[in-house]
């Protein structure tokens, strides 16, 4: 980003909030909100750096940037290893019900060991996060392949989940990473240039509200890994636009919230009166399936892009682990789901089944209630 007059017309068309609005829960509904940081000299925003080593960032080093150079520390579920140094978090705003955004541009981060990483964080304590951060992937570590990845993981009370997403070719010398958090569902996107942003993935955790958000890099658990300079140009909180509120994932995660009994059912080209799955019951991140005497639960996430759109069940059917595809259609207060039961398989490209493929369509109906 340029400097000088550039940054100061930025900055005069960014309005930089206060912390008495954001004491304000009533004015939290309504307000735009919109935190900046360009590291240009000082640190404009109230930064709380965790665990600080002086040692180990600086203003200076990369002048107008925040540079963080990677040390060995962890936080991922191991205990016997230090704790990652240097995170620097910003107190969270009061609820934004809605959401938020959270931008960073990171420049010249070449990662080559595991775990060299550097991205964002949205923190409640060590055994309660989420991070998107730019890492390196070894082979033995990871299904994804050898190299840079673009890494989603949560920590809920010690416990994790990880998405991640294999780079192709060369890492950018910089690159514009997003976190988009709408409710308990947090989604990855990066960019090139800053203005169109390639959406990665999403996972839920916590409800919205981290306690803090900021910006990490660390060597992770590894020590064999040489420190290197994570180099942050810019950051910046900000409430949804009136586009991200209505994205047609958020729009269709509503939509399903609720009861729905199954009217009609299909397995693998047989037609059955009696439906061995009765009734589904979603929230906005996971879905109860009544099945005979057993109720079974899964997360899921959507992908409304595609043509069908996508559902896809974290596990189903006892199945753990292991991703379960399908494609779904709304008709009014009816609910249309086809879905590839062997683990891992393509999601079905059109509603209906056919002998032997091992597929499940079901009709159904939201309940009044």
């Amino acid at each position: 980003m340029s400097r000088g007059l550039g940054t100061l017309l930025l900055m005069s068309l960014i309005p930089i909030v206060s912390a008495s609005v954001w004491a304000d829960d009533d004015a939290s509904e309504t307000a735009e909100i919109r935190l900046f940081d360009d590291f240009e000299s000082q640190l404009t925003l109230d930064w709380k750096p965790l665990r600080p080593d002086p040692t180990h960032w600086s203003l200076e080093k990369h002048p107008g940037k925040l540079t963080i150079t990677t040390q060995f520390g962890s936080m991922h579920l191991r205990r016997d290893l230090p704790l990652t140094k240097n995170v620097f978090l910003i107190d969270r705003p009061v609820p934004l019900r809605d959401g938020f955004v959270v931008t960073t541009c990171l420049e010249g981060f070449q990662p080559t060991a595991t775990w060299h990483q550097a991205g964002i964080v949205l923190f409640d304590d060590e055994d309660n996060y989420t991070k998107f951060v730019l890492e390196f992937n070894s082979r033995t570590a990871h299904a994804s392949g050898v190299g840079p990845v673009w890494n989603l993981l949560r920590e809920v009370a010690g416990e994790s989940n990880i998405t991640k997403t294999l780079i192709q070719g060369d890492v950018s010398p910089k690159v514009w990473m997003r976190l988009t958090t709408r409710g308990r569902f947090h989604e990855y996107a990066t960019s090139t240039g800053g203005e169109t942003f390639t959406v990665h993935g999403e996972l839920p955790w916590g409800d919205g509200s981290p306690k803090s958000i900021g910006l990490m890099a660390t060597n992770g658990s590894s020590e064999l890994a040489g420190d290197i300079d994570a180099t942050f140009d810019v950051f910046e909180l900000r409430s949804l636009t009136t586009e991200e509120r209505n994205d047609p994932r958020s729009v269709d995660r509503r939509k399903l919230v609720g009861s729905w009994k199954v009217t009609g059912c299909e397995i693998s080209g047989k037609s059955f009166e009696k439906a061995p799955l009765s009734e589904f019951t979603f929230t906005e991140s996971s879905v109860v399936i009544q099945e005979k005497e057993r109720r079974l639960g899964s997360e899921f996430s959507l992908d409304a892009s595609r043509r069908p759109k996508e559902l896809h069940l974290s596990s189903f059917l006892g199945q753990t682990g292991l991703q379960v595809r399908a494609i779904y259609e709304f008709e009014g207060d009816q609910l249309k789901l086809c879905i590839a039961l062997k683990p891992e398989a393509p999601a079905p490209t059109e509603f209906g089944t056919t002998q032997g493929d091992n597929r499940l369509f079901i009709r159904l109906e939201r309940t009044k209630d």
